[in-house]
């Protein structure tokens, strides 16, 4: 049984988690956290509905997240953490006190040395593309946040592999491309699905043009 937090933001791997708890039952949550000294718990994005009241209906892929802290301000709980391993919930508890789930990590399918020299190259080209769309629409990879942009420019250098990459290097070199796409909730939930790895790099690259149409759209439509 894991602990589950709906949100409407989709968190992926590495990650910052800042949350500002109030509701009843995500209070239950935390504090039965604390007393039980557990250090993770599962966000997923809600598909349809609202995060405060319950009803809501949910995807069923998610993170854990890891503690890193957890404050009272204001009459509400303040917890920072870091996403870490994507899930499957594949059966939902009930929600008294709060909601609940049984969980297994998702397998993302090892492919060949061939096609991780391939999605490795891709990953390359995609990390320069992501910096290039955030420098055109306003945000200076050379300024930006650290702990997301230092690893984006490391994949895009090229210099972040040697020989044939082994899965572990493709997968972070694939979350830190992913974390810096500015697009929504649902592409960002995408980004998570275990396919087949090609298929992962094809799917972030059709997330990342489709991104750029329509940050230009909306630059044009405000100049």
């Amino acid at each position: 049984m894991t602990p589950v937090f709906p949100l409407s933001q989709a968190y992926l791997p590495g990650d910052t988690v800042v949350l500002r708890v109030f509701e009843p039952r995500y209070l239950a949550l935390f504090d039965e956290l604390q007393d039980s000294h557990a250090t993770s718990f599962v966000t997923v994005l809600i598909e349809r509905g609202r995060e405060v009241g319950g009803g809501d209906r949910r995807f069923g892929l998610g993170v854990t997240v890891r503690l890193e802290s957890v404050d009272t301000s204001d009459g509400m709980l303040l917890v920072h953490g870091r996403a870490d391993d994507p899930v499957h919930l594949t059966r939902w508890l009930d929600d008294d006190p709060y909601p609940r789930a049984e969980t297994t990590m998702v397998d993302y399918p090892e492919p060949s040395g061939a096609v991780l020299s391939d999605a490795a190259s891709g990953l390359t080209l995609l990390g320069q593309s992501v910096r290039s769309l955030l420098a055109r629409h306003g945000v200076d990879p050379e300024n930006g946040p650290a702990h997301l942009l230092a690893p984006l420019q490391t994949v895009a250098s090229g210099r972040w592999y040697s020989g044939t990459p082994g899965m572990a290097g493709v997968q972070h070199a694939f979350w830190a491309v992913a974390r810096c796409v500015p697009c929504g909730p649902l592409d960002r939930h995408l980004f998570l699905r275990p396919d087949e790895l090609p298929d992962r790099v094809r799917a972030m690259r059709r997330v990342i043009e489709h991104t750029d149409e329509v940050l230009r759209f909306s630059s044009e439509r405000g100049s």
